[in-house]
């Protein structure tokens, strides 16, 4: 019970599933397949929570118990989690291998969301590895599942996404577009974050895109816009901008507050 309980919170309340999970008696969770389905749970649970495992002793039961059966929604799940742990980990060759898995499962349970979900973790993976061409390809298959959902702060991250693989294959046209259109879709599905690093994207795109105007205007817009969470990279480029089209002094009181800055 309390298992399908947590089930029902892990999408949108992963640390109240953290707690739930945590409550359940150790003797209660008895047979191999529920000491699975927890595993797989508190995987789940730990990641939308933005903790990251760099080891699979917590999915290690249901990695034991599913490579053994057949396909199922669990053991795509399974396969899904132990590649964020590979990729956390820094091993993404296995996680390649792991998301590759969950995609085959995924694709016979014609699972829109967790298709989407694997090629953009596979985006992810190819651009820690400076894979470009792969990291687009990746991005763009996962924006199309995304965006089959119908989800407008799905479809929002996916441009978002895709605007990020276009930079990084140079195709610096594209995606200032697509960092523009993201920025309007995160507003719009009232997404202040991803409105932010939208804008943040566009931002850097023009500083070294022959554009620093629309760079200062972008920043100046930003900081309107609330807290926008800068880095000292941030930081950096906001003052690179301003140095591009003469405003000298405002870059070096820049430059002097970074001196102070702590990350």
């Amino acid at each position: 019970e309390q298992l399908r309980i947590a089930e029902s919170l892990v999408n949108e309340h992963p640390r109240k599933t953290l707690s739930v999970l945590d409550s359940i008696p150790k003797d209660a969770i008895s047979t191999k397949k529920l000491k699975a389905d927890y595993a797989v749970l508190y995987s789940m649970a730990l990641d939308k929570s933005y903790i990251d495992l760099t080891t699979d002793s917590i999915i290690s039961p249901a990695i034991t118990y599913y490579d053994k059966r057949k396909a199922s929604r669990n053991k795509m799940l399974m396969k899904y989690y132990h590649g964020r742990v590979m990729y956390n980990a820094e091993n993404y060759a296995e996680a390649i291998v792991r998301f590759t898995e969950a995609e085959e499962i995924a694709r016979d349970l014609s699972d829109t969301l967790y298709l989407g979900m694997v090629y953009m973790a596979k985006a992810d993976t190819y651009n820690n590895q400076h894979n470009s061409a792969e990291e687009l390809r990746a991005v763009k298959i996962a924006s199309y599942y995304l965006e089959a959902l119908g989800v407008e702060s799905r479809k929002a991250e996916a441009t978002y996404r895709l605007a990020v693989a276009y930079q990084n294959a140079g195709c610096y046209q594209t995606a200032d577009s697509l960092y523009i259109l993201a920025a309007g879709l995160a507003r719009s599905c009232d997404n202040k974050l991803l409105y932010q690093e939208s804008l943040k994207g566009y931002a850097d795109l023009n500083v070294f895109n022959g554009k620093p105007e629309n760079s200062v205007a972008t920043y100046h817009e930003l900081l309107k816009s609330g807290d926008p969470a800068f880095s000292i990279h941030d930081y950096g480029k906001m003052a690179c901008a301003h140095a591009l089209v003469g405003n000298h002094e405002i870059a070096e009181n820049i430059i002097s507050q970074l001196n102070t800055y702590d990350e």
